[in-house]
This record gives structure tokens, sequence and C-alpha cells, in this order.
């Protein structure tokens, strides 16, 4: 009798080991009961639209979006429905170019780099269309979470460009900025472009460090040489993040009062996109836009993972465009009420990021 006893926790104590070890392996890899809990909701819930563009209020301002090719709209369907809902519902134009498809635009951006080529691209744009006084460059994984806030609210009219910085890293973005159509504007977007000519033969990380190089070279050029030696050894993305920290402590914050640019700081309710990631999704009314709505990272265990915020519809994306210009426009964003936060949660979770960040940016720029 004792035998079987013990052979039957035996037996029990290896069944659990088993369930627990595969259950173990099934979310380090895959993650589905972490990946189902964080999409769990109750409700939808629908939220008034209550601005209006009207008036005083209105600027021409327009939207452009720019990919390589026309496929990778897909990998962004959620993002750009609601972009393109919330453009209609505003009555903002959207220039939404497929580069495979325009090639009198690739003959005047002959950049090998997409990256740099897009920023060619938008100054073309802005020389096109002169009626347009202002214009969002968004990155196609850019999408509307809130749309109770309009492109005029984050309109510095005193700025030629205006940049903000990514809350988890030392840069400031690269994938969306605000332009007005002036000289000063082009030819900075010019320059921007240029410079893959001017890479380092290293891990250089692209536009995203070739724009403070280029602003050292602009603002602080007798920092310059410093900083780029750091680029120029960079073999990875810590190499990278090293750089641009040494190319953020030589800027300091001054230097933008001689020109007519603006750099939003971490966290700052001024600046129209964030990291959606970054809070899990989450959101709440200081928010406007998300950054990185992209199908590879759609419930998944990668970087910069994301979860749909909006309630599953019959449609692929729940954005019907037929009703984006009328007072239906609000149904469009049916949201999972599990996803809905409040200003003072979402404030405290950056806050805590931004602290963490410049820890870090301590550490890299300690020895400078």
């Amino acid at each position: 009798m004792k035998t079987h006893r013990r052979r039957n926790r035996q037996q029990l104590l290896l069944f659990l080991l088993i369930f627990v070890a595969v259950l173990f392996f099934e979310e380090y890899n895959y993650g589905k009961i972490d990946i189902f809990m964080n999409n769990h909701y109750k409700n939808a819930v629908y939220l008034p639209i209550e601005r209006e563009r009207t008036g005083d209020i209105k600027l021409p301002v327009a939207v452009v979006v720019i990919v390589d090719q026309a496929s990778r709209f897909n990998e962004y369907k959620l993002a750009q429905d609601s972009l393109s809902c919330y453009c209609q519902h505003y009555s903002y134009p959207i220039i939404r170019l497929s580069l495979d498809q325009e090639p009198d635009l690739v003959a005047k951006c002959p950049q090998r780099d997409f990256m740099f080529q897009r920023h060619c691209v938008v100054r073309e744009m802005l020389l096109r269309n002169p009626r347009h006084r202002y214009f969002y460059f968004l990155d196609a994984d850019i999408g509307v979470v809130n749309p109770n806030h309009l492109l005029e609210d984050y309109i510095n009219i005193d700025a030629d460009v205006t940049f903000y910085e990514r809350i988890f890293n030392f840069e400031f973005m690269a994938g969306s900025y605000i332009v007005r159509n002036t000289p000063f504007a082009q030819i900075l977007l010019k320059q921007w472009a240029e410079y893959e000519n001017k890479l380092p033969k290293s891990f250089h990380g692209t536009d995203n460090a070739a724009i403070h190089q280029l602003f050292l070279n602009r603002f602080k050029p007798k920092k310059a040489t410093a900083c780029r030696s750091i680029w120029e050894a960079s073999e990875d993305w810590e190499g990278v993040w090293k750089y641009v920290a040494c190319a953020r402590f030589h800027l300091g914050t001054n230097y933008t009062r001689f020109f007519p640019i603006d750099i939003r700081q971490k966290g700052s309710e001024l600046t129209w996109v964030r990291d959606g990631w970054l809070t899990n999704s989450r959101w709440a009314s200081r928010d406007f836009m998300f950054h990185g709505w992209q199908a590879a990272r759609l419930d998944t265990k990668k970087f910069a993972r994301w979860f749909n915020p909006f309630v599953p519809s019959d449609s692929e994306t729940g954005f019907q465009l037929n009703r984006c210009s009328s007072k239906l426009s609000m149904l469009n964003w049916a949201y999972k009420d599990t996803f809905i936060s409040t200003d003072e949660k979402i404030n405290e979770i950056i806050r805590k990021e931004i602290e963490k960040v410049k820890r870090e940016f301590e550490k890299y720029t300690g020895n400078l």
C-alpha cells in the first residue's frame, strides 16, 4: 500500500514537472496566456469626438506617409485606416506615396537607403504643394489612437522644423516631424537626405543617427569630430546609443534658439506621437498617435510588441471609411475598456521610463 501511494505521488510530481516545463516553454517562446490576458476586455467603449476644426484653428496642413513598396501598406493596415479616418473626419489632406509606383520621385531622390530617400521625398512634397503651409511626416506604422486632438494643436508657428525626443532612448525621432514649407526646412531635408553619402563605415543607425551628426556639424562644429569618432567605432545599437548620447550631450538644449527648430522634450504633452508599447498599448486622453503598429509585432514576444486597443470587428481593422465624415465616425474607434487609462497613470509610467533613460544617459556621458 505504501509503495503504491509513493508511486502515485511520484507520478503526480512527474506530471506536474512536465506540465510546468511545457507551460514555461510555451510562455517563454509564444506567451499565449500572457497575450490572452493582455487582450482581455469586458466591454466596447465608444467616446464622442468633441473637437471641431473651424475658424482660426484651421491651418493649411497636410499629412505625408511614404513607403518603398505598395505592399508595405498591408503591414500597417490598422495604422493607415485609423489615420485615413481621422484625416477624412477633420478634412486634412493626406499624401500617401509608394515609391515603387513613383518613378519621377525616385529620379529626383536617388538615395539607395530608403530611410534617407524619404526625407528627400518630403522635400519634394513641399516644393510641389506650396498651398500647404505645414506638413506632418509620419512613419507608416503610426496610427491615431485618440481622435480628440487636432494637428494644429502641436504646430509651433515660429518653428520651421519640429522634432520630438523618443522616451525610451536618447534620440529625437526621425520617423515623424512637422515641417513648415520654408527654404530653411527644404534645405535641412536636402542635407539630411544627402548625408547618406557621409556615413561612417560602421554600424551607423542610418538616418536616426545621421540627423544628430548633421546638427552637430551645424550647431556645435567643435564637438562634431569627438562624437563622430564614437560613431565610427560603433559595431551595434549599443555603439549607436553611445554616439547619440555624445551628440545630445554636446548639443544641449539651447542650440535651437538661433534657428527655427523646435524639439519637444521627453514626455511632453506637446508631443503628437509616442511609442504605444511603452504602456502596453494602454492610452489616456493625453495621447494622440501611437507609433509601432506593425503587423509583425502584434501579439508577439518581440521587442516593441503591441496589442490592438480596439475590439474585433467584421472588417479587417474595424474602421469603416465610408462613415468617417459623419457623426458615426466615433464608432470606428471602438475601444477595449481595459485599454483606457488615466493621464495620471500613463504619466507615471512615462516618468519612470524617463528616469531610467536619464541614468543610462549619465552612464554614457560621464566621461565626456
